[in-house]
């Protein structure tokens, strides 16, 4: 039967009840009330329970073990505090239990099915909510609108352990309620799981929504609509959802971290707010993973974006920080788009894509960073459209091109690394392009390090001779006795035209170096060289033999595309060449003779020949002497034709006159002993 409760105590049904129509069944107006339905049911009021004070706020209430169905509302508190309702089924209502300003209450155990509006709702009818609520172990089933309602400033309301299933709109929705823990919630098929918005000029914030499972949602697993401040999202997966996994929009100072967003139709990580921070999560097997959608000032930081169509994109998005993220085995592992500028992509790393590593299309002025693109089965780096800062990346065996540059200005602030790369793959191609490093940042292509200072319209290829299908030491003109190539693992560089326009290049090349020095090698001699059927000097336009770098510019024509770093030495030079010391990495050779010419003097031809045959006279004594007495040092400007001479006549000549003389003097020795 149903009755007022006034009076405090504890009240046992005792049979099933069927309300009068349009009745409430039960009111207690009173405090210290503990109703135990005792296993029995409550049918067809307008509320099976109210609590209500229409004055101060009444304490400690208990409503349990029992049954309430075909109900307008199944349990409604005002203004009370301490209630405990625990388990209570409630089906086939209009709404379940209805909170409002119930502070320090509990909610626990219930089984919550079939309901035309919501399932539990928490809210004020003023801006003092429900504070201090706990909602924890409920099973809410087929629930028409939101299966659990906070709204309206309540605050410190505890949502956890719910097993929540098929709500038309929301699972749980934050409604204008701050300071509040959703969490280790099962929650699956719905319009949204979680989702938070503003109420009126109240903002949900500072609230904890952690370790909650969601699944097969129709908009989003978790959504924040227009809250803000300080809001953390943590350790929960949200999967399957026709929508998003999380979506952030309008929203600012959320930390959303180490969540799992995969198997999404749509997007698993989406945000257009501000200064939101998105840190360790996992956004997998979905068109997209992150998404940054007209969002200023968000960090996203090591975030895994694997297996998705795109993995990262950011559209019209600035002054953003993306920072440590994997972007792996997607189509396209990083995208940046639609007029995004001034953001900063730092140490990403965007490995076997389908199509490119990391993509920039029209949008300015964003730093690429220390980044690694690698096994890309197109581009490891696609820009088109933009202006770009690339301040350090690891290109590798990317298919097509380490970076493909189209309509676009590319300036190099930083060491670029590329490696892996076989004959078809190409460092840089530019079309209708423009490539700066006028910082003089090296590029590390295999074994081989340049700069190119400016390159338009050209692709830049480094290969091994073999093959570019070049020898080493093979000279295109006989003008040139020996032409060896001096850079580092005798690479080359082939450099070709992509566009009938303006293919220019303004290059340096660094040089072993070591092997120069070895081969007394002069700064002179040290050509950057092209190769025609034989190597044939281009030019140099300036050299540092200190550190191996040898630079000309421009090159405006690629007919035969291959270049490198080439010692040419002269075939009048040669022999010269071999003797005389070099040195200094290809520095000034040793002195030389000014205006030497061949001499002629007893059959010799030269002054080594002099000097050979002046060995040769020493060494054979049994053959005839014949050489020309050496030449005292000539004045500094005068050739040996006219020095003076020691002696005119020959040594053989000489020795015969000193016999005679002797001759002459022993018999004058002997006259004279004889006449003593």
């Amino acid at each position: 039967m149903c009755q007022t409760i006034s009076s405090a105590g504890y009240y046992q049904v005792n049979q099933t009840v069927v309300a009068p129509t349009g009745g409430d069944c039960f009111i207690i107006s009173v405090a210290n009330v503990w109703l135990d339905l005792n296993g029995f049911s409550i049918y067809n009021s307008s509320t099976a329970i109210t609590i209500l004070s229409t004055g101060n706020i009444i304490d400690n209430f208990s409503i349990a073990n029992g049954t309430i169905i075909n109900n307008s509302a199944g349990i409604g508190a005002t203004n009370v505090t301490n209630l405990s309702i625990r388990n209570v089924t409630i089906n086939n209502s209009t709404q379940a239990i209805v909170l409002s300003r119930a502070n320090a209450s509990s909610v626990y155990n219930n089984t919550i099915t079939n309901m035309s509006a919501n399932g539990i709702t928490a809210l004020a009818s003023d801006l003092a909510g429900s504070q201090n609520v706990s909602i924890y172990s409920n099973s809410i089933y087929n629930i028409s609108i939101d299966a659990i309602s906070l709204k309206a400033n309540g605050t410190q309301i505890n949502v956890s352990y719910n097993r929540i299933y098929n709500a038309t709109s929301d699972l749980i929705l934050i409604n204008g309620t701050s300071n509040s823990n959703i969490s280790n919630n099962i929650i699956w098929l719905s319009a949204y799981g979680i989702k938070t918005i503003t109420n009126g000029a109240i903002n949900p914030t500072g609230n904890t929504i952690t370790n909650n499972v969601i699944n097969t949602t129709s908009s989003a697993g978790i959504s924040f609509q227009g809250a803000s401040n300080s809001t953390l999202v943590s350790n929960n997966t949200s999967s399957n959802n026709t929508g998003n996994g999380i979506e952030v929009i309008g929203v600012s100072s959320l930390n959303i971290t180490n969540n799992t967003a995969m198997n999404n139709t749509n997007i698993s990580f989406y945000s257009s707010g501000s200064s939101n921070n998105f840190t360790l999560n996992i956004g997998a097997n979905s068109n997209v993973g992150f998404y940054l959608a007209l969002s200023t000032s968000e960090i996203y930081s090591n975030n895994i974006a694997n297996n998705n169509s795109f993995g990262i994109v950011l559209d019209t998005a600035t002054n953003s920080n993306i920072t440590n993220n994997t972007a792996n085995n997607n189509s396209i592992g990083i995208k940046i788009l639609a007029a995004s500028t001034n953001n900063n992509l730092t140490q990403n790393i965007a490995n076997n894509n389908t199509a490119y590593g990391i993509d920039i299309n029209n949008s300015n002025n964003n730093n690429l960073t220390t980044s690694v693109t690698s096994n890309n089965a197109q581009y490891g780096v696609y820009i088109i459209n933009s202006t770009t800062n690339i301040f350090s990346v690891n290109a590798s065996n990317n298919t097509l091109a380490q970076f493909q540059i189209t309509n676009a200005t590319v300036t190099i602030n930083g060491t670029i690394y590329i490696t892996n790369t076989n004959s078809t793959m190409v460092d840089f191609n530019l079309l209708n392009a423009t490539l700066i490093d006028t910082q003089l940042n090296s590029i590390i292509s295999g074994n081989l390090t340049y700069i190119p200072i400016t390159a338009t319209n050209v692709s830049i290829r480094v290969l091994n001779i073999t093959n570019a299908g070049v020898t080493d030491g093979t000279c295109a003109s006989s003008t040139y006795s020996t032409c060896t190539i001096l850079a580092n693992g005798t690479s080359t560089m082939n450099i070709a035209n992509t566009s009938a326009t303006g293919p220019t290049i303004n290059i340096t090349i660094y040089y072993n170096t070591t092997l120069a020095n070895s081969l007394s090698a002069t700064s002179s001699e040290i050509q950057i060289g092209t190769y025609i059927g034989g190597w044939s000097p281009v030019g140099q336009s300036s050299i540092n033999t200190t550190t191996g770098a040898i630079n000309y510019a421009p090159i405006t024509t690629f007919t035969t595309p291959v270049f490198t770093v080439v010692r040419f030495v002269t075939a009048s030079a040669s022999s010269s060449s071999s003797s005389g010391g070099g040195g200094g990495g290809g520095g000034p050779g040793g002195p030389t003779p000014k205006n030497k010419k061949n001499t002629t003097n007893a059959g010799n031809s030269s002054d080594e020949n002099q000097t050979d045959n002046i060995t040769n006279g020493i060494t054979n004594q049994n053959k005839p002497i014949n050489v020309t007495i050496p030449w005292i040092n000539p004045p500094k400007n005068e050739t040996k034709e006219n020095a003076i001479p020691i002696l005119g006549t020959e040594i053989n000549t000489l020795v015969l006159s000193l016999i005679t003389l002797v001759i002459i003097i022993v018999i004058l020795l002997v006259i004279k002993s004889k006449i003593g």
